[in-house]
């Protein structure tokens, strides 16, 4: 009996010293677990809410029908997380697994906002919803004239986001808003599984990736707020976590890569230029910062890839010059009258009577 008393001692011990401590589970547990997990997450995600719009300074435990059934729920399906997360894995599966459970996290706390509004829930749902309407009626996306005529400061200039949806909607028969609804639950589950990918390449286990992918998605106002919204930059942030980690895979160095992954290097580039100009732009920048820090430490062949670099920046330039030129027309006219207003100082007009309406007509 002390024997096994030692034995058990040293092991807790030595997992203590490795920084992680495992959960002894039989496999039977093990299914039946990610049964209730499967179970919970649909209750959740199917979960009445009452939408109505009135103000409070914290609206979302207000949308609940019955919060403390919610709350039971939603503890009980974050147990079950961390009890599959935590528990001994001796077939070397726990990479994967914790990866389904990623997926699994994002689907329910990113997701469940975007099921409980079928019909958006921001007026940048319905805007770009129209995108893909006019995609879908008219075969073409609005240039110049008619793009300022039909959807003015549209985001047409970056239609990737609109043409995935669009192609969806086409092959699948959905409806429009049933394929704003499919996108972003699959880019609610495929955000983080590839945010997991790229930790494990960062951190010591997959465990402590899991955990990362965790913390990052509650942690992140950002996160939560543009994920659920059928907007571009939804996508074009998936699109760069993508891109990031097939650039791991060769520590930061492009041409030291293989060629496939060159190929997915640059189709993912391609991609956030025509999606999201500002994903395209943090991914050069974060190559800049990995060649920085390479000059620094003074490598070899640090500047290697300073040509794709050059690439990158001609896509980007490329792409925004020839939506510049479509619009130049349309745009032309406005620059004479910018000028006329800013020499007859009419610019003032507007400010002034913003002042004479709160203070009163005293003011000239």
């Amino acid at each position: 009996m002390f024997r096994g008393a030692s034995t058990t001692g040293d092991r807790l011990r030595h997992q203590r010293e490795a920084g992680s401590i495992d959960l002894d589970m039989d496999p039977r547990n093990r299914v039946l677990l990610w049964v209730l997990l499967v179970f919970l997450s649909m209750i959740i995600l199917m979960y009445p809410v009452r939408l109505v719009f009135e103000y409070r300074p914290i609206q979302a435990p207000h949308i609940f029908q019955n919060l403390p059934v919610f709350l039971i729920l939603f503890s009980i399906w974050t147990i079950v997380i961390a009890a599959l997360a935590f528990r001994r894995d001796r077939s070397n599966k726990a990479g994967w697994e914790h990866l389904v459970l990623a997926s699994v996290f994002g689907l329910v706390f990113l997701g469940f906002w975007v099921v409980i509004t079928p019909y958006g829930s921001a007026a940048d749902d319905l805007y770009n919803t129209a995108h893909v309407k006019w995609l879908m009626e008219n075969g073409t996306m609005a240039v110049g004239e008619r793009n300022l005529g039909y959807f003015p400061f549209s985001y047409f200039n970056f239609p990737g986001m609109h043409l995935c949806a669009t192609a969806i909607s086409t092959s699948t028969g959905l409806t429009i808003f049933q394929t704003r609804t499919v996108f972003l639950v699959f880019n609610a589950m495929l955000f983080p599984a590839l945010l997991f990918v790229l930790f494990t390449r960062m951190l010591p286990s997959s465990r402590a990736a899991l955990l990362g992918v965790c913390l990052a998605l509650m942690g992140s106002v950002l996160i939560v707020d543009r994920m659920r919204v059928f907007f571009p930059s939804s996508f074009g942030f998936t699109l760069l976590v993508g891109f990031l980690v097939v650039l791991s895979r060769s520590e930061g160095r492009l041409f030291a890569s293989t060629l496939w992954d060159r190929l997915a290097i640059m189709i993912l580039f391609g991609g956030m230029v025509v999606t999201y100009l500002p994903a395209s732009l943090l991914a050069i920048l974060t190559i800049l910062g990995i060649y920085a820090v390479q000059l620094l430490a003074r490598e070899k062949n640090a500047l290697e890839g300073l040509p794709m670099m050059s690439l990158f920046l001609t896509i980007v330039f490329a792409w925004e010059l020839t939506w510049a030129i479509g619009n130049l027309r349309t745009y032309a006219p406005f620059f004479s009258s910018l000028w006329e207003s800013m020499t007859s100082a009419e610019f003032l007009a507007a400010p002034l009577s913003m002042a004479r309406a709160n203070t009163g007509a005293s003011l000239p």
